[in-house]
């Protein structure tokens, strides 16, 4: 029954072309592609833009079916590429489907890893299955993954029952603002505070999230007038500090009792531990953090001083080529650390994706990019993680 159905929709929407986009014209409906490595396929509507390039068009109009959308179109893109001998910039794809529940997250999935031409489309269809509009669907953000914010917050306390109460504290008020994935690492003083007794450490960092996520929850929490102000600061940074700005001023509405407090950033805790201030005592998980079984308090105390991309002086990371998704990593780390180093940063990313044209490569990098000169050199001889201003290794 759904077969029929479809392509009754199928063969309405053939001769409406016009609907999905101005210029589109009609190869062949239900277009057979042979595989020489296994099971051919039917294309539901193979079809050329006004630019001229193929356009592959997949119709499905349920949930059930829908599941299936992604897997085929792989798969007759792969074929047609083969078949016509044609560049990915000339291949297109679409999906159209009536509906969107099940397809939504594998189509953006898709569309936020692949290199091809994507859109999908919402149909709508009367009683007669006749096209009556089509909507385009936007796909779902792509997911960073892990990625801690640089902005930390740093809080100071003399006893286990004060940092305890801060911590609960800390906690509900986070879930109120709407933030839930965040780290509360404690750690202890090494050294007699004169002045405010403190002993204890709570050090607060959190997932880094959309400048929409950010605007939304700001605009339940802080005033018109207020936002508004925010928003005029950041209109000529760039994205990555404007987030981080955003970010900042989220955490600034949670109020806890402290001996006193200051703003955190990778490179001064780095700067704490490497100097013996601090030790760690444990680091607190929660939300998506909680979640992953695999993460230690050593794997998340590299993440928090910024070595796996987000600090400004330190960056380690180490792949073999064959590993796509490092090597998109490792090169957005070596912009992040080398940013206002134009030479360096653009003679390392050349030889990464160099390498990245050969098989079985492997990078290795390890930057210590202080701009301080003599900082460098001094540190350079002693008992550092990082013995050398920039190293980079790749074998191939």
């Amino acid at each position: 029954m759904r077969e029929r159905v479809e392509e009754k929709i199928r063969n309405k929407l053939i001769k409406r072309l016009d609907l999905i986009e101005a210029g589109l014209t009609l190869i062949k409906d239900e277009y057979h592609v042979k595989n020489p490595n296994g099971a051919g396929g039917f294309i539901d509507i193979f079809a050329k833009d006004s630019k001229g390039n193929l356009v592959i068009i997949e119709l499905k109009r349920s949930d059930a079916a829908a599941r299936e959308a992604i897997t085929e179109l792989s798969k007759y893109i792969a074929l047609i590429r083969r078949i016509k001998n044609v560049k990915n910039s000339e291949v297109r794809l679409i999906v159209i489907s009536t509906e969107w529940n099940e397809l939504l997250v594998p189509f953006s999935e898709f569309y936020n890893a692949t290199t091809y031409q994507l859109q999908g489309y919402l149909l709508q269809t009367d009683n007669n299955h006749e096209p009556l509009a089509i909507q385009r669907i936007t796909p779902l953000p792509e997911i960073e993954g892990r990625n801690i914010c640089r902005r930390h917050f740093i809080r100071y306390y003399k006893t286990d029952n004060d940092f305890q109460k801060a911590e609960e504290s800390i906690v509900a008020q986070a879930n109120k603002l709407g933030i839930n994935d965040f780290l509360i690492a404690k750690f202890s003083l090494n050294f007699k505070d004169e002045f405010y007794g403190s002993t204890r450490v709570l050090y607060w960092a959190q997932q880094l999230k959309t400048r929409e996520f950010y605007l939304e929850k700001l605009t339940q929490h802080i005033s018109k007038e207020e936002l508004e102000e925010v928003l005029n600061w950041i209109s000529e940074m760039d994205e990555d500090d404007a987030l981080d700005e955003l970010a900042d001023k989220l955490d600034d509405q949670i109020h806890v009792k402290n001996e006193y407090c200051e703003i955190g950033h990778p490179e001064k805790l780095v700067q704490r531990l490497s100097d013996n201030l601090w030790t760690l005592k444990s680091i607190a998980k929660y939300g998506l953090f909680k979640d992953d079984d695999r993460l230690t308090d050593d794997l998340l105390l590299i993440d928090m001083k910024g070595y796996t991309g987000t600090s400004f002086v330190y960056y380690f990371a180490s792949s073999t080529t064959e590993n796509r998704s490092k090597i998109e990593e490792i090169l957005k780390g070596v912009e992040t650390c080398l940013f206002h180093n134009d030479i360096w940063r653009h003679k390392v990313k050349d030889i990464i994706s160099y390498a990245s044209t050969k098989a079985d490569c492997s990078v290795t990098v390890y930057i210590f990019n202080k701009d301080n000169i003599l900082e460098t050199l001094w540190l350079s001889g002693a008992d550092q993680p990082v013995l050398m201003d920039s190293y980079f290794l790749c074998s191939c």
